[in-house]
Parts: C-alpha cells; structure tokens; sequence
C-alpha cells in the first residue's frame, strides 16, 4: 500500500493526474465542437469517429510525455534532470487548474448553445406546420405501351414513363401523381375520365413505343380528363441512342403545353449510355417485385450498371435501397449493409448537393441506424424545402415525424401523400398508423380499410384493424379480423392484447409465451410493447433492451406508440429514451 500511495503522490507531484484531466476535457470540447460544425455542414459521419479514435490512441502517448518530461522556463527537459530547488511544477499545477476550469466553462457554453439554440431551433423548425405546395395543375403519367414487333422492350417504356414522371414532379407548380398508382393502370382498359377520377388529376399523359431495329418511334398524348379531349399528341423518331434528348423533348413539350410557370430552367435528366440505362430499369422492376432474390438480382444489375458509368445518379440511389432493404431483411449484415448504403449517399450528395431524394434517404439513415434524431430532421426537413411535392420526401418525412411524436404533422404529411399516391396501400397504412397513434381510431379504420381494398394481405394489417376494433370494445370482430393476419407473429402478437382486453390472461400469456419462444429477436420490440399493455413493466423493459441490443427498427416509433403510455411513470422511461437519443422532453 505505501508503494501505491508513493506512486500516487509522485503522480501528482509530475502533474500527471492533471495533465490527464486537461486531455480529457479538451479532447470532450473537440468532439463537441466537431459533433456541431458537423451537424450544421452535414459532415460525413466517420469524421467524429476518427478524431475520438485519435485522441484515445495520443492519450496514453500524452500520460508518458507527463511522465518523463517537466515544463520548464527554458522548454521541456527530463523530470529526473530537474532539481526539487529549480522544479515549477507547482506553478504547473496552478496553471493546469485554470487551464481545466477555462475548458470546462467552454464545455458548459457548448452545451447550452446545442441544447437552447441550436437544437431549439431545429426543433420549432420541424414542429412548425407542414403546408403542402401550392400547385396549378394535376396530371399523371400512365406507363407507355410497347408497341414493338417482338414486345420485349416493355422495361424500356416503363422506363420512360417514370423518367417523364420524375421530370415532372420537380416542377413546382404541378402535382403529379406517384408512379405507385399509376403504374396500377398498366394494360387498364378503362377509360382516361374514370382513371382520371380514380387519381384524382385534370390531365393523362399517356403514349407508346415501337422498336424496329435500331429505329425508335414514340407517341405521347395529353389528354384533358374532365372532356376526354386530346389536347396534344406528338410522334417523336429517333435512334435507340438518343433515349434522353427524347425524355427531355417530351416533358419540354408537356410543360408547354401546360402553360406552367418554372422557377428556373426546365428540369433536365442525366445522361448515359443506353446500357446503363437498360441495366438500370431492369434493376428498377427486380426491386419492385421485393422478394430477397429480386433485391440480390438488382444489385447485380445496378453494379454492373455502374461499373460502365460510374457517376450515374439514379442507379447509385437505387443501389443505396437496396443496401438497405437487405441490411433490414437480413439478407446481409445488418450494419455493413446501412454503412454500405451511407458510404454510397453522402458521395452522391457531395457531388448533387441539391438532390431533395439522396438528401431524404440520408436522413431516414441517420433515424433508422443511426438513431440520430436531430440530423435526420435537418436533413429530412432540407429534402422538403427542396422538393416540397415529392412523394418519396413525403414518405421519409412523415416516418420522421411520427418517430419524433409529432403525429399531426405526420398526419397532414400521410394524407397530402394520399392525393400524390392514391392507389397505393402502404400510404394509406401509414396514414392508418399515424392517427391509431393520435387515438384516433375511427379515422384509422378508414385508412386501414382502403389499404385493405387495394391490397388485403399487407405487412401488419390485420393486426392493425384488429387492434382498432379492439380499442373500440369490439373483442369478438376483433378475433375475427385477425384469424386473416397470414403473419403468425403479428397474429400472435394481437392475441396478446385482445385476450388480455378480454380478461382472459391465461390465453393472452400462452400467446405472449409462443411469441417469445419463436420470434424473440426479431419481434423484441412488439414483445416489449405487449408487456407494456399488459402494464408488466419490468418485463417491458427488459425487453426494450433486447431490442435495443438487436437495433430493433420498431424503437424508431417507440415515442409514439400508445402500449407504451404505461411505462412514462417509470424512471427507467426517461433514462432508455435518453439512450436512444431522442430529445428529453419530447419522452413527455
């Protein structure tokens, strides 16, 4: 022990302890310093996790250098060559002190700057209203018919009507339907003013092509849907090589058409070589189809596609959805998947600082793996300034929202994104979700219905109806909804709940049991979330911490979902949402 002691003694004697205490809370000003400049210029997100590396590798390099080396009024010398009678350690010492209190105060003006202005500022910015884009006009564009001898060349007339889409839907002024819902139409028979009403738009812009060789001809028509009338019809006849000038040609003469007013130039789509484009669309169809081995294929082909052209824009954001979908399926490594798909979207920002899409999609990364709340509603919110009438920006902004229990706003954003996207189930399901979260449940059997009508055996949806029914005293429908949910995990995560509403506890906990036993991991979250409405807390939470452990996606609606009111009167609410990263007050 007096070895110890004599150790410790002559530790403060070199002014190590303090030399140690002086890295350590300079090396905590940086970081925060780095975290807010990083935060405000989007910095990649490797540059914080280098310099905390950085410094931990110097301080042991520091500690030594305290050790051996003494401050002196003529520089460093060696402590052993310092006599006791010439030595300043104690005037080192004192200096150390005001060294340590000058930083410690910075780290106390960090702090308050982050926490009242700058992360207040953020905040009011996001909470305030959101109020959709004024527009002049609604259209849709219907997918292109492949009119050519062999009709194998339907990926590229899909192609250019989403291409003419996107053209469309960054001209402010016009409210294009997304692809989603009209692509529903392909090989429709009905007629334009009845698919025109199921849309809910005043124009069609529909066409076709027709390959011979290497000649092209396409067709393209507007059509005024209230009289049915033709107001505009042009043949355009190129090579199979100038694919691009015509997408521009055609949208140009759209907008003319439309007599709508730009803010700037006329949108304009990267260019590429045909390849590119051909690999890319067909990529664009596997992704669709969802399945693993569609998503395995469409990387396949988007690597391909870039290894040709490697600054090709829509394939890389492409690739960077399907990085996630297999991060998130299990297809690949769950955080090699997310960083691959990171890795890919800040390149493509760098290089299109103003690209509303890559913008979005590195803020839902930032909420989803991330779980840095506060960056992806910069990011998310930028996307929405940008491009304010994008449907993919919609999407991303009202998941954003609604994880930040913002519910009104991600309400208003869900039933703006229903007028983009109509027939598309997922949208109504979101919006569903968003008002069974604000309680209200008779507008969220609404929404969840009309998902239900254009697709019945979505993701959860049963479970979700049933679950409304449920919360309405509606036990004995409630089972009978949920018999249909075909995902047993979700069917037995329902029965929980309604056996429990039910008072009979000795089946609601024989369900709770199978769940558990069967899809532990994977369902930790919801597991949590039944404990939680079964009001058992200490279950509860030790669940929500095996979710955490597992990166479960679900904690990202945990602020929002109403099994888990029961838990806000537990200490340990506050300190696991804290953990998560979500602002404090909004825990409340």
């Amino acid at each position: 022990m007096n070895g110890l002691y004599r150790f410790y003694k002559e530790l403060q004697r070199r002014n190590v302890i303090k030399a140690g205490i002086s890295y350590l809370v300079v090396s905590w000003v940086l970081l925060q310093v780095v975290a807010l400049i990083g935060d405000i210029l989007n910095a990649p997100s490797w540059l914080g996790r280098t310099l905390l590396i950085t410094l931990i590798i110097l301080l042991p390099l520091w500690l030594i250098v305290s050790w051996y080396y003494e401050l002196t009024p003529e520089g460093l010398k060696k402590t052993v060559n310092v006599s006791k009678e010439t030595s300043i350690a104690k005037k080192t010492s004192q200096k150390l002190n005001q060294f340590i209190i000058i930083f410690l105060t910075l780290a106390v003006i960090l702090l308050v700057v982050d926490r009242f202005f700058i992360s207040e500022r953020i905040r009011s910015e996001m909470i305030a209203e959101y109020t959709p884009p004024s527009t002049t006009h609604a259209i849709a564009v219907l997918p292109f018919s492949d009119l050519s001898p062999e009709g194998d060349h339907a990926y590229f007339a899909d192609g250019l009507s989403e291409e003419l889409l996107n053209l469309l839907s960054r001209i402010r002024e016009l409210k294009v339907t997304s692809r989603t819902s009209s692509f529903s139409f392909k090989n429709s028979e009905l007629p334009v003013p009845d698919i025109a009403k199921a849309l809910g738009v005043d124009y069609i812009l529909e066409g076709s092509i027709r390959k011979n060789e290497n000649q092209l001809r396409i067709t393209a028509q507007l059509i005024n849907a209230s009289t049915d009338e033709h107001i505009w019809s042009q043949n355009f006849d190129r090579t199979f090589e100038n694919i691009f000038s015509i997408q521009d040609e055609v949208a140009s003469a759209v907008v003319n058409t439309l007599e709508v007013e730009l803010l700037g130039a006329h949108p304009v789509t990267q260019k590429t070589n045909p390849e590119v484009y051909r690999l890319y669309l067909k990529a664009g169809q596997a992704y669709l189809k969802d399945s693993n081995e569609d998503i395995l294929l469409a990387e396949e082909l988007l690597t391909q596609a870039l290894a040709i052209d490697s600054t090709y824009t829509p394939a890389k954001i492409l690739l960077v959805k399907t990085h996630q979908l297999q991060a998130n399926y299990g297809i690949t490594d769950f955080h090699l998947g997310n960083q691959r798909a990171i890795k890919i979207i800040e390149k493509v920002i760098e290089a299109n600082p103003k690209h509303a899409e890559a913008i979005a999609i590195r803020g839902d990364l930032a909420l989803a793996y991330e779980w840095n709340f506060s960056k992806a509603e910069r990011l998310i919110e930028k996307a929405l300034q940008l491009e304010p009438g994008n449907p993919e920006v919609i999407g991303y902004a009202a998941t954003l929202e609604l994880s930040l229990a913002n519910i009104e706003k991600s309400i208003t954003l869900h039933e703006y994104a229903t007028t983009l996207d109509p027939l598309n189930p997922r949208v109504y399901f979101g919006l569903g979700l968003a008002h069974f979260c604000a309680n209200n449940l008779e507008a969220a059997e609404v929404a969840f219905r009309k998902s239900e009508e254009i697709r019945e055996d979505g993701w959860a949806l049963q479970y979700y109806i049933s679950k409304v029914l449920m919360l309405k005293g509606n036990y004995k429908e409630a089972l009978t909804v949920l018999e249909k949910e075909r995902d047993e995990r979700w069917r037995l995560l329902g029965l929980v709940s309604i056996y429990h509403a039910m008072g009979d506890d000795a089946k609601s906990l024989r369900a709770l049991k199978n769940l558990s036993e069967k899809y532990g991991d994977e369902m930790a979250y919801q597991i949590a979330q039944a404990y939680a409405f079964r009001e058992e807390r200490k279950n509860a939470f030790n669940w929500l911490e095996r979710a955490y452990d597992v990166h479960d996606l679900g904690l990202n609606e945990i602020l929002s979902e109403p099994d888990f009111k029961s838990l806000y009167v537990d200490s340990r609410w506050e300190v696991f949402i804290k953990k998560l990263g979500f602002y404090k007050e909004r825990s409340k």
